[in-house]
């Protein structure tokens, strides 16, 4: 059985998919984040990751996943985030806008250190 998340036509629209916001009592660091593809990374197939922080209040760009910048036909991307420092809590966006399926796969991994 497979799993995934990915937008529901391949027309022009944006969809947008927001995490659970994650708890973590103290601080701590946001490392890297992976996320796995159901395919690879081809023309027309465009995901902007955003990492949200403290209750949403902060946001941070992650990166642009299409075969611009992931030219090798990726199924599996790995962001360094520079230890991005949260306080209380975290969630990820994914905003699609390609006009190109693009399918994540689960589960995106999230690499966090104190």
């Amino acid at each position: 059985m497979a799993f995934g998340i990915d937008k529901l036509t391949t027309g022009g629209s944006t969809s947008v998919w927001r995490s659970a916001m994650y708890r973590v009592p103290g601080k701590f660091t946001i490392d890297e984040i992976t996320i796995p593809f159901s395919q690879a990374i081809a023309a027309n197939m465009t995901l902007v990751v955003k990492l949200f922080s403290d209750d949403g209040n902060t946001s941070y760009t992650l990166a642009t996943i299409n075969n611009t910048n992931y030219a090798n036909s990726q199924k599996n991307i790995t962001m360094q985030t520079a230890g991005i420092m949260c306080r209380n809590n975290f969630f990820i966006e994914l905003r699609w806008t390609g006009t190109v399926l693009l399918t994540v796969a689960l589960p995106i991994q999230i690499v966090a250190s104190r």
